[in-house]
């Protein structure tokens, strides 16, 4: 580990049409110990179109879906950038390998377009270039997301900004303020109703919920559940770790455990009545798996086996 990471600003456009992704991603980080060679990852089938440190560009070269980035002296102390320029078109889940991720292209109840991301076990660097490992989070992070402006786009921590970008797009600044683990890090892409709340214990903690229009009565009834789960969530397991950036539950193509914007899969009559484990479940994560978080992929199950717990717990 010759650097840590302190911060990521992931600058990107995803295309609905032809389903790609394009954009750059900044690195900021701290040199741990001397070097003039840094890996990062990113899938070989995305393109990286230049890297620049100190407005240098700088030479790299690939093996599979590690790349290694050649600097002009040694590294030696300090902290540092790069940028990353990128794109391609990020691969898609192959439903037959239990736990594959990728971009989830979908449509809602009425045809409209929808597009999640799920990458837990794959990684991260299917889509962004990255430190794609659960050891090294950054301190923060900035996610700016642009998209044509009839959707709405839901990424991690605070929206500060929808920026108006040429040619009919919106562009989404999201900041994250706390350490994220880079499978947490999304993007929700849809035709949304936005509706908000407030949870109020020792502070108060604003609620933020995105749902498909037409689920909204079936919202209403299932986050009935939201502030009593909360509540037994801090009393067992300590305060939610993430309050400036509010909570967030997203309804999405498939449930995942994305800090602060919680997807908890497609709403319906028949999951929106009392009890949902599988909300309880993925919410459950922002304690097993988003605040404390193992260092190494192969523990995961500790993650599942205490979100598993918090099911019954909260029966």
């Amino acid at each position: 580990p010759c650097y840590d990471v302190t911060f990521y600003h992931h600058d990107a456009e995803v295309n609905m049409d032809v389903r790609s992704v394009k954009g750059s991603n900044k690195i900021r980080f701290k040199v741990v110990e001397p070097f003039n060679t840094m890996q990062v990852d990113l899938y070989a089938n995305m393109t990286i179109d230049r890297i620049l440190y100190k407005n240098k560009t700088l030479s790299y070269t690939r093996e599979a879906d590690a790349v290694f980035i050649r600097f002009p002296e040694m590294l030696k102390s300090g902290v540092e950038e790069i940028i990353i320029y990128y794109g391609g078109v990020p691969k898609v889940p192959d439903w037959t390998i239990p736990m594959d991720g990728g971009v989830l292209w979908d449509k809602d109840n009425a045809g409209n377009p929808w597009a999640q991301e799920v990458w837990q076990c794959p990684g991260a660097s299917l889509w962004w270039p990255n430190k794609d490992h659960l050891s090294d989070e950054p301190d923060s992070m900035k996610i700016w997301i642009t998209v044509p402006e009839m959707y709405t786009e839901i990424s991690n921590g605070r929206l500060i900004k929808k920026l108006p970008m040429p040619g009919n797009k919106m562009r989404y600044e999201w900041n994250v303020s706390y350490p994220i683990n880079n499978y947490n890090v999304t993007f929700n892409i849809g035709k949304y109703e936005h509706f908000s709340d407030v949870y109020i214990s020792d502070d108060t903690l604003t609620i933020d919920y995105y749902v498909m229009p037409y689920n909204r009565a079936h919202a209403d009834s299932m986050f009935r559940q939201t502030k009593p789960m909360l509540a037994v969530f801090e009393k067992s397991f300590g305060k939610y770790a993430f309050p400036r950036d509010g909570f967030t539950l997203v309804e999405s193509i498939y449930p995942m455990e994305h800090q602060n914007a919680v997807s908890i899969g497609k709403i319906s009559s028949e999951n929106s009545g009392d009890t949902n484990p599988l909300m309880w479940h993925e919410v459950a994560h922002e304690w097993w798996g988003n605040a404390i978080t193992t260092k190494d992929i192969a523990d995961m199950w500790i993650h599942e086996s205490f979100t598993n717990y918090s099911e019954s717990l909260f029966i």
